[in-house]
């Protein structure tokens, strides 16, 4: 059997962001379950797709490496895909902390896993960034992933090791959440629209500050202070801004960054969940279950594409 086949060719680093959506979703649900009394079947069957989607498209990359190295090294040179390769440590802590939740073993192999890629990809990416002549044009928000990957090394890492070592990860992602997101700002207002298949990346500016809430919670022990209420709020705002743009999504087609809508989103609701289980406000309420719902509408929509595109296939191939 030739390995270089076009089909593992097109096993792009990107699809891990579906990695990222069904854990976030999971996560989320972990949360609805406990605070909001949703029925825990929803978690442990996200759970299981989850760890299932994980392990299929980290074996089909592993095969992509050791067959079709050249289509890597591409990957890894192109301005636009590179920041995709950010997916892949986050979706290792993502997994990792499902693992935790869900009492599974190996969970701290798959996080010091997770840990020592994140590293590695965000200093791989700040370097060729700064070593190469980049058009601003090939900016996109994709470029948070790999830097600001570094909030979710908290999630899980709580009681694996000390606090002084998670706090350094989620300086890392909060300066570089910082930086970046005038830069990208700039980018889309000043210059080209985004393209189509990458408008659904839009919603990534959702990601960093609720991300952080988790995060910020994650290492200091459920401690609520007035950076909680502002990182939450800027996520809140980010929100509000994705709705108000709400033409440029509608009628999209299915793309792999169509991922982009899930993962954002459902960590904006987890972080409303916590509000709502320590404030008690019933706007907190309200929004989760809002935003839940709706998380849930554009995960079917996205089964069904994908399934769409599985019988097209099946059908072109009789």
């Amino acid at each position: 059997m030739d390995m270089q086949t076009p089909d593992l060719r097109r096993f792009s680093v990107a699809l891990f962001s579906s990695v990222m959506g069904l854990s976030g979703f999971t996560l989320m649900a972990v949360q609805a379950v406990q605070v909001l009394h949703y029925p825990a079947i929803i978690s442990q069957a996200a759970a299981v797709i989850s760890i299932g989607a994980f392990l299929f498209i980290t074996a089909g990359f592993i095969l992509k490496i050791l067959f079709c190295r050249e289509s890597v090294a591409e990957e890894l040179n192109n301005p636009v895909i590179l920041a995709f390769s950010g997916c892949i440590p986050v979706s290792f802590l993502l997994i990792a902390t499902i693992l935790s939740v869900f009492h599974l073993p190996l969970v701290n192999v798959v996080w010091w896993a997770g840990t020592v890629l994140q590293v590695l990809v965000t200093f791989y990416c700040l370097a060729f960034w700064v070593n190469s002549d980049i058009d601003l044009q090939y900016a996109t928000p994709a470029w948070l992933i790999p830097v600001v990957g570094n909030l979710i090394v908290p999630f899980g890492g709580r009681g694996i090791v000390s606090q002084p070592f998670l706090e350094f990860f989620f300086s890392i992602g909060f300066f570089f959440w910082i930086i970046l997101t005038p830069i990208l700002l700039y980018r889309i207002i000043f210059c080209d629209q985004l393209k189509e298949n990458l408008r659904p990346l839009l919603f990534i500016f959702i990601a960093p500050p609720a991300i952080a809430v988790v995060s910020y919670l994650s290492i200091f022990g459920d401690h609520y202070d007035f950076f909680v209420t502002l990182l939450y709020n800027v996520g809140l705002a980010f929100t509000f801004l994705t709705l108000v743009l709400y033409k440029k999504f509608i009628h999209l087609k299915f793309y792999t960054s169509s991922w982009a809508f899930i993962f954002p989103s459902a960590v904006m609701t987890t972080a409303s969940i916590k509000m709502y289980a320590h404030y008690g406000y019933a706007f907190y309420f309200y929004l989760s279950h809002v935003l839940f719902m709706g998380i849930c509408f554009v995960m079917l929509w996205i089964t069904r594409q994908i399934l769409k595109m599985i019988l097209c296939r099946r059908v072109e191939n009789r």
